[in-house]
């Protein structure tokens, strides 16, 4: 028992990023702003919420992971593909363009 809880009071101090999953986030205005939303791994949104919906201007990739927009819902559509980093304004093309999404990560 003793064992246990020096084990959860050392992962207590651990920072914790060391437990979130891997993710990418997508936002209504450019610069990160506006309504956002996390797109889990494993969680893919075949269907954006209303207030997202062909709105998406901007989106952040975690390290390891990918992110697929697609054009239409049911992922269906033009793709497009964006690696790990911060795209503070999405391409012409694709600015108000997504209306679903799947975020893949090792």
């Amino acid at each position: 028992m003793f064992r246990f809880f020096a084990l959860f009071a050392f992962l207590s101090l651990l920072p914790a990023p060391l437990f979130a999953a891997p993710q990418c986030m997508v936002y209504a205005d450019k610069a990160f702003g506006g309504a956002s939303l996390s797109v889990t791994v494993n969680q893919p949104l075949s269907k954006l919420p209303t207030t997202l919906d062909n709105s998406i201007s901007s989106v952040k990739v975690a390290e390891g992971c990918i992110l697929v927009g697609y054009a239409d819902p049911a992922f269906r559509g033009h793709t497009q593909t964006w690696g790990p980093g911060s795209y503070e304004q999405l391409p012409a093309e694709w600015d108000d363009t997504i209306s679903s999404a799947q975020c893949n990560c090792r």
